[in-house]
């Protein structure tokens, strides 16, 4: 399940959408201030009576943002071997991350990030490490996890990482990304964690 809140066209927060560490994405949902209720980014269009449209805001015009991409990955990449939890990294580690105001949390929605994202991982370049899901911490304790950047020994790409948390930091050596995370840094919550490898 992915939990999606709504900002408004100033890449704010609305009145109207929930928020919270436990978001995963937020979308454009458009605003309820008349000043803004034209503009073109953070409005969807929806069906009106027969052959009208009208403007509309809310958490489920973002929801339908997050479907709109999802989809248009599935219908680029699908193919035996694409999981849900592919779906999932293309989303998020090509969401913009920092980018919202307010009390907004989580990265923003971004289609072209998502598929520039995908793409730069079919380029022969994968990342391993021994264990793969979510790191469950206590709130004192320390984890250390390395990852091997395999295929970029002859390209020599630049390895990156992006999270909004202050509990992580890394290093990269030989190819080989040292992370650390220190859970007293941090106040609970879930933090996603992006690797990217020849990001600019």
């Amino acid at each position: 399940m992915l939990a999606v809140a709504a900002h408004g066209s100033s890449f704010d927060f609305t009145d109207y959408s929930t928020y919270g560490d436990w978001v995963d994405l937020v979308a454009p949902g458009g605003t309820d201030d008349p000043a803004e209720t034209k503009e073109p980014y953070g409005m969807i269009i929806g069906p009106g009576t027969g052959s009208t449209y009208y403007y509309m805001t809310g958490t489920s015009q973002a929801a339908p943002h997050v479907s709109g991409v999802a989809a248009l990955l599935v219908s680029y990449f699908g193919a035996p071997g694409f999981t849900v939890d592919k779906l999932w990294e293309y989303l998020l580690c090509g969401a913009k991350q920092n980018v919202l105001h307010g009390n907004m949390t989580g990265p923003m929605l971004d289609a072209s990030g998502a598929f520039n994202y995908a793409l730069g991982a079919l380029e022969g370049v994968s990342i391993v490490t021994s264990y793969t899901g979510n790191y469950t911490m206590k709130s004192h304790e320390m984890l250390k996890v390395d990852y091997r950047i395999l295929g970029n020994d002859s390209k020599k790409m630049p390895v990156t990482v992006e999270t909004s948390s202050e509990a992580i930091s890394y290093r990269v050596a030989d190819n080989v990304l040292h992370m650390e995370i220190d859970a007293l840094k941090e106040e609970p919550g879930k933090y996603p964690v992006c690797i990217y490898v020849g990001k600019g």
